[in-house]
């Protein structure tokens, strides 16, 4: 008998047993709280990019201080970190 009750209405669920609308509210709420983590990685990543490029470039400095590469190669080598 189907339809019977509240079978397969959407409130109730499969067979009278359903979620109800609570169920919503806590997929709601996973769905926000995995797009905010999500959020917050990719600024941290970011974050710690330019940091680790902030650092090759100090490390660049010193070498070309030391004359350990040219100042053509440390123009170079300084364009392909910021790019």
């Amino acid at each position: 008998m189907m339809g019977y009750g509240r079978g397969f209405s959407f409130p109730g669920g499969c067979f009278g047993f359903g979620s109800g609308l609570w169920f919503h509210y806590v997929i709601g709420g996973v769905l926000l709280i995995v797009g905010i983590l999500i959020v917050i990685m990719i600024l941290k990543k970011k974050n710690n990019t330019s940091h680790i490029s902030s650092e090759a470039i100090e490390m660049l400095k010193m070498k070309y201080v030391k004359g350990e590469i040219t100042e053509e190669e440390y123009l170079k080598r300084k364009s392909v970190i910021n790019d």
